[in-house]
């Protein structure tokens, strides 16, 4: 019994030093721990930290924590190195070191200290500025692309800041062009000017600016420029470019004012539009001139102001007397004001001065003197519409209607028509049987020609 006990006892004796024995075989590991400090002082919290074994291959991940801290157990023994990344994985700055048995090592990142790190910070930032410099610049580029001048040379001012060296002057230089073609001369000049101080040298600079400054009219610094561009200057086409600057401002101006003319009828301020038009009258020439002073004119007759719309009307027929449009539209206006026998000579000359368009002439002439309640007169202007125009279908109707009055009833009670009226009925009906007076003049020719019982009984 004894002897087994002891068997027994010296077994479970060695088994304890074998276990013992093997404590050691499990503690060849070691550690990396440590804080990461930022180029401000400041601690860096979700910053990865990357561990690669350099004897034999691995790699080993960890993050900093919320207070800039890090640690990573288990490493087996041998050399490291240790990398500091940013959130979107670009590399900050590294450390090589050798990890050993124990406690972790300590390994710190202090960006402060390190000028490697802060170069590699630079480079990083200089790459995300790079890149969101080509993706503005490209924008621009796609507006220029479309014509879209104005709009590129604003997104090429928004380029700038994001650009460093020979890149800012390549930025200007595309701004001034697009503004340009946008003809903003200000703004190229602007651009170009601090173009070429970047680069006084640049010979394609000094001809851009030479080119904004002909549409400035500003010839003689023109003319520094496209010398300083290796150009001779032709004194006779820099007098001829500045005149035709000249001229194109003068037309830019009152195309300006025209426009807001046409902004203000439309929106229904008749005397404001008028008295723009008015403005936009001295910056007129040739064509342009009776254009303005009739919109100027036809703005006052809106508005009711008819002195004002007559002078203007009488200036534009002044400035183009053959356009019959003009006088039409003079004689509506002495219409409106209860003035027939002023009417009536405005569209007279109208149909004299434009034969193409004296049917309508002759209908407005009818319409007045409906209107003055002469209807003589109005149905032989009315035929004389529709013998201009045989389909003058309104005209016909209009004509029969003025006969009408001079209709009578016999002894016998029936509706007889003054002559001509059947016809223009007839007329009417062939050349428009679905026109809007279709059914008056169907019912107005029935009752003359007998359809409809129109004799009158006495009682």
């Amino acid at each position: 019994m004894g002897s087994t006990f002891i068997r027994r006892w010296i077994v479970l004796a060695c088994a304890l030093v074998i276990a013992a024995a093997a404590v050691p075989l499990m503690a060849q590991t070691g550690g990396l721990t440590g804080t990461a400090k930022g180029v401000d002082g400041k601690k860096l919290a979700g910053y990865p930290v990357i561990i690669e074994r350099q004897e034999i291959k691995g790699t080993y991940k960890t993050k900093t924590n919320k207070h800039g801290s890090y640690v990573y157990i288990g490493l087996p023994i041998g050399t490291y190195k240790v990398i500091l990344e940013d959130p979107q994985g670009h590399q900050l700055f590294y450390i090589t070191q050798h990890v050993g048995l124990g406690d972790p090592t300590v390994v710190d990142f202090d960006l402060q200290k390190e000028k490697g790190a802060q170069q590699a910070l630079e480079a990083i930032k200089e790459q995300k500025q790079f890149g969101a410099l080509k993706e503005q610049f490209d924008q621009a580029n796609a507006l220029y692309n479309q014509g879209k001048y104005a709009e590129a040379g604003d997104a090429f001012a928004k380029a700038l800041p994001l650009a460093n060296g020979k890149n800012q002057e390549a930025v200007l230089e595309n701004e001034g062009n697009a503004y340009f073609k946008a003809g903003e001369f200000d703004k190229a000049a602007q651009a170009l000017q601090q173009a070429i101080e970047k680069d006084p040298n640049n010979q394609q600079l000094h001809l851009a600016l030479a080119n904004v400054y002909v549409k400035q009219g500003n010839m003689e610094e023109a003319a520094k420029e496209f010398k300083k561009g290796g150009q001779q200057v032709n004194e006779k086409a820099l007098e001829q470019a500045q005149k035709a600057s000249k001229e194109n401002q003068e037309f830019k101006n009152l195309k300006q004012a025209y426009d807001q003319g046409n902004q203000l009828y439309a929106s229904g301020q008749y005397a404001q539009a008028a008295e723009m038009f008015d403005k936009a009258v001295p910056m007129a020439k040739g064509k342009n001139l009776p254009v303005v002073l009739s919109r100027a004119a036809d703005s006052y007759a809106k508005a009711h102001q008819y002195d004002k719309a007559i002078e203007d009307y009488q200036k534009a027929i002044q400035a183009d007397p053959t356009n019959g449009g003009y006088l039409n539209n003079l004689g509506s206006i002495y219409g409106q004001m209860g003035k027939p026998d002023q009417a009536v000579q405005e569209f007279e000359k109208a149909a004299q001065v434009d034969p193409a368009n004296a049917a309508r002439y002759y209908y407005n002439i009818g319409a007045i003197m409906t209107n003055a309640g002469k209807p003589d007169e109005a149905a032989a202007a009315f035929k004389k519409a529709t013998q201009l125009d045989p389909n003058y279908a309104d005209a016909y109707f209009l004509e029969a209607q003025a006969l009408m009055g001079k209709a009578k009833v016999d002894a016998n009670g029936k509706v007889v028509a003054a002559p001509g009226t059947i016809e223009a009925l007839q007329s009417y009906l062939k050349v428009a049987p679905n026109g809007k007076y279709a059914a008056s003049a169907q019912q107005m020719l029935d009752t003359l020609t007998g359809k409809v019982q129109t004799q009158y009984k006495k009682h």
